[in-house]
């Protein structure tokens, strides 16, 4: 995932009860299980990130 300079991005991740290798750079900001599943919620600045 590219984030274009200048900006910010919330990413949302499937968690599906399994923890998430964040990238440097990627801040958690909360776990959200609106819509029925789980996922983690990441603030990242621009650049480049891969989540696993």
């Amino acid at each position: 995932m590219t984030i274009p300079y200048n900006t910010e991005a919330e990413i949302r991740v499937p968690a599906q009860g399994r923890p998430v290798n964040a990238p440097p750079g990627a801040v958690h900001v909360r776990d959200d299980t609106s819509g029925g599943a789980d996922h983690q919620v990441y603030r990242a600045r621009a650049g480049s990130y891969r989540f696993r």
